[in-house]
C-alpha cells in the first residue's frame, strides 16, 4: 500500500554522521563509511544533525558553514565517546584572514552550533601581521555552545604579535553575538603576545562562561572587553549582561612575555564590560587576580558584581578597580562582596590586596576578607577621584598588627584605628586573624572559632546568592565575611578531603561522587558515610516487618545544617508523606557520630519509602 499524505511539512529528520582519519569525504558518512575531514561535516550538516568525530589527529583548518535553527535544533560536532578528536596545526601555515584572527576553528555568522570535546593545538607563527587562534567566533553569530574542549599551544613569538586561545568578536551592529555557553573548556600553554587567552570582545551579550580552566599563559586569562572598535556601533561595542562562574585561572603572567615583561596580566579582566557577574571563581598565581576597569577614556566597567571568589598569591594585586592612569576609563557602580583575598602582591610591588586606581565612583566593597603578606599593605589608593563605600570587611596581615597599612586617597595610614578615623571607612569592620583551615595549603574554609562567622551586616539579604561551596550564603544569625559561609558540612569536608581536593568541586563539591558509586557528598554527609569509599552496601535498607514496610538508615548527628527524614507513598506517582499518621520514625541505635533510624509504615497501604534530604 502506498500512502500519500498531503499537508504542512513535518519536522526534518535529524541524522548522525561520522568522521574518521581513515574515512573518505565521498562516502556516506555512516559509522562504517565515515567522512575523512571535519570540514566535510562543517559544510554538510542540517539543523538537528550530529557529527561524531573519531579519535585521531586531523590536520586541517575548519570553517563552519552550517547552522541549526531554533525549531530544528543545533548542529552538533563532538568527539566520539571515549575518544578525542585532535585538530593539530603543527604542519599548517598561519595565513592571512578577513577576520581579526586566523583560527583552526572559525565560526562567522553561524547560529545554533555546539562544539564538544575537541583538542585544538599547535598553531604557531612569528609574524606581527598574523594572529593564530584556536577557536574564533565572529559576525552576527548567536546560540553557540563550546563544551569541554581543550585549546593549547597557540603561539605568536613576534614581540608585537597577537594570538588567542578562544576569542569571541562581536562585530555586527545589527545582531549581537548572544546566548553563548562556554563551559568546561581548558585553555593553556599559550603565547598570545599583546592579546588574551580567552576573550569576549565587542557586541557580545547574554553569555555563560563557567567551569573553564585557564592556565600557564603569558597574557590575560579571561577577558571581557569593550570599546576597542570591534563593533561599528560604539553604543554596542562592549561585552555585557553575562556571567563568569566557577572558573579556575592560574599561572597567568606577562613577566616573560617579550611584548610586555611586567607583572600586569590579569587572571580575570573586565575591560569596559557591564553588568557581568563574576562569582565562585578561583584565581591564583597570576599577575593581577581580578581587575574591573576600562582602558578607554569616557568608558568604564559599569554595574558588575564580583562575589564569592577565592583570590590568592597573585603577583602584584588581588583585586583592582579604576583606570591605571588619568588618560583611561573608570569603574562605576560595581559591587565587590564576599571575596577572600590572601597574600596577593606576592612580588611586593606596593599595590596590596585591593588596589583602587583612577576615577572610581559609587562602588561598594563589603564583606571581604583581606589577609596581607609581610608587606602589610591591605589597600592601595594613589588617586583622589574616589566615591566608594568600604565597610563590613575583615582585615589581617602576616606582619605585626601595628604595622598594617591602608592607603586611601593618597594618604597612608598605619594601624587599623588610624585608618578608620582618618578615612571614615570600615566602621563595622574588624582586624583579626580569620582562622582559615590551612591557608598555606589554600584551604580557606573558616574554622569554628573564626571571627568572620556571623560578622556581616545584619541587614544583608542573600537574594539567591550562595557561597563558594554552593552552601547557603546565610547560615546562623548573620552572614559570614569572605567567600566561605561556615556550616557543619565545612568541618566534615575538612576531615575527609585534602586541601587540594577541597578546591576541586568535582571531588569535594556537594553533588560530586568522587569514587563513582553514584552517592553524592551531600548524601554521604547526611547518612554518615565515607566520601572516598564505595558505600552502596550501607544505603538505606528496606524490609518487611509483620507485613509492614520498614526502612533503616543512618543519620549523622553533626549534620544540623540539613534535614533528613523518611517518607512513604502508596504509588510512585503519588504524594510522599512523613506524617505521623502514616509513618513512625525512631532511633534504634547510636555510635556517637550517627543515629540508626528505623521508619515504619503503619497503614499497610504504602508500597514505597525513601529518605528525603534537604538543605536550604
Amino acid at each position: 500500500m502506498l500512502a500519500l499524505l498531503l499537508g504542512g511539512a513535518g519536522p526534518a529528520l535529524a541524522y548522525t554522521y561520522y568522521v574518521a582519519t581513515n574515512g573518505n569525504d565521498g562516502a556516506s558518512g555512516t559509522i562504517d563509511q565515515p567522512w575523512r575531514t571535519i570540514q566535510k561535516a562543517a559544510s554538510t550538516l542540517a539543523p538537528g544533525d550530529n557529527a561524531v568525530v573519531r579519535g585521531g589527529v586531523y590536520q586541517e583548518v575548519v570553517t563552519f558553514q552550517v547552522s541549526g535553527t531554533a525549531s530544528g535544533g543545533y548542529v552538533t560536532f563532538q568527539s566520539y565517546p571515549g575518544e578525542t578528536a585532535i585538530v593539530d596545526g603543527s604542519t599548517l601555515p598561519v595565513t592571512s584572514s578577513a577576520y581579526a584572527a586566523s583560527p583552526l576553528f572559525l565560526l562567522a555568522s553561524n547560529s545554533y552550533v555546539s562544539i564538544q570535546g575537541f583538542e585544538i593545538r599547535n598553531y604557531q607563527t612569528n609574524s606581527k601581521a598574523l594572529t593564530p587562534a584556536g577557536i574564533f567566533i565572529t559576525g552576527p553569530s548567536h546560540d553557540i555552545t563550546l563544551l569541554g574542549n581543550r585549546v593549547h599551544d597557540i603561539v605568536n613569538t613576534n614581540k608585537s604579535g597577537n594570538g588567542f586561545g578562544i576569542a569571541i568578536y562581536g562585530t555586527s551592529a545589527s545582531q549581537p553575538i548572544s546566548n553563548l555557553v562556554l563551559r568546561g573548556n581548558e585553555v593553556y600553554h599559550l603565547q598570545t603576545g599583546e592579546s588574551e587567552s580567552f576573550t569576549l570582545n565587542g557586541n557580545v551579550i547574554n553569555f555563560d562562561v563557567s567551569g573553564n580552566r585557564v592556565h600557564d599563559n603569558n597574557n590575560i586569562g579571561l577577558d571581557f572587553i569593550g570599546f576597542e572598535g570591534t563593533c561599528s556601533d560604539s553604543n554596542q561595542d562592549y561585552a555585557r549582561n553575562g556571567v563568569c562562574l566557577s572558573n579556575v585561572v592560574w599561572n597567568i603572567s606577562a613577566i616573560s612575555n617579550s611584548s610586555d615583561k611586567s607583572y600586569d596580566a590579569d587572571g580575570l579582566y573586565c575591560d569596559g564590560c557591564s553588568n557581568v557577574v563574576f562569582a565562585y571563581n578561583q584565581v591564583h598565581n597570576c599577575d593581577i587576580g581580578v581587575e574591573l576597569a576600562s582602558e578607554h577614556k569616557g568608558h568604564g566597567a559599569i554595574g558588575c558584581v564580583l562575589r564569592d571568589n577565592l583570590i590568592w598569591l597573585n603577583n602584584s594585586q588581588g583585586v583592582s578597580i579604576g583606570g591605571y592612569s588619568t588618560s583611561v576609563g573608570r569603574t562605576e557602580g560595581c559591587l565587590i562582596t564576599h571575596n577572600t583575598l590572601y597574600h596577593n602582591d606576592s612580588q611586593l610591588q606596593g599595590y596590596g590586596e585591593f588596589y583602587v586606581q583612577y576615577y572610581t565612583l559609587s562602588n561598594v566593597f563589603t564583606h571581604n576578607i583581606l589577609f596581607a603578606n609581610s608587606q602589610n599593605l591591605l589597600i592601595g589608593n594613589p588617586f583622589t577621584q574616589n566615591t566608594n563605600t568600604v565597610d563590613w570587611n575583615l582585615y589581617f596581615t602576616s606582619g605585626a598588627a601595628n604595622n598594617a597599612e591602608w592607603e586611601w586617597k593618597k594618604v597612608t595610614y598605619t594601624g587599623f584605628a588610624a585608618y578608620q578615623t582618618g578615612t571614615g571607612n570600615d566602621a563595622h569592620s574588624a582586624f583579626a586573624d580569620p582562622l582559615f583551615g590551612n591557608a598555606s595549603q589554600a584551604n580557606f574554609l573558616l574554622t569554628d572559632a573564626s571571627p568572620a562567622i556571623d560578622r556581616g551586616d545584619p541587614a544583608f539579604a542573600a537574594a539567591g546568592e550562595r557561597d563558594i561551596n554552593d552552601d547557603p550564603r546565610v547560615y546562623g544569625s548573620r552572614t559570614d565575611i569572605g567567600a566561605d559561609e561556615h556550616t557543619p558540612m565545612d568541618d566534615w569536608r575538612m576531615s575527609k578531603f585534602t586541601a587540594t581536593e577541597l578546591l576541586d568541586a568535582s571531588v569535594s563539591g556537594n553533588l560530586a561522587a568522587p569514587v563513582g558509586d553514584g552517592i553524592c557528598n551531600l548524601l554521604k554527609y547526611a547518612l554518615a558515610l565515607e566520601p572516598k569509599s564505595n558505600e552502596t552496601a550501607l544505603l538505606p535498607a528496606p524490609a518487611l516487618a509483620d507485613g509492614l514496610l520498614t526502612l533503616t538508615f543512618s543519620r549523622a548527628i553533626a549534620a544540623t545544617d540539613l534535614t533528613c527524614v523518611a517518607e512513604a507513598t502508596a504509588t510512585m506517582g503519588g504524594t510522599w508523606t512523613s506524617d505521623a499518621s502514616e509513618l513512625i520514625e525512631g532511633i534504634v541505635a547510636t555510635n556517637g557520630t550517627a543515629y540508626t533510624i528505623q521508619a515504619r509504615d503503619i497503614t499497610g497501604t504504602n508500597q514505597f519509602m525513601r529518605v528525603h534530604v534537604t538543605r536550604p
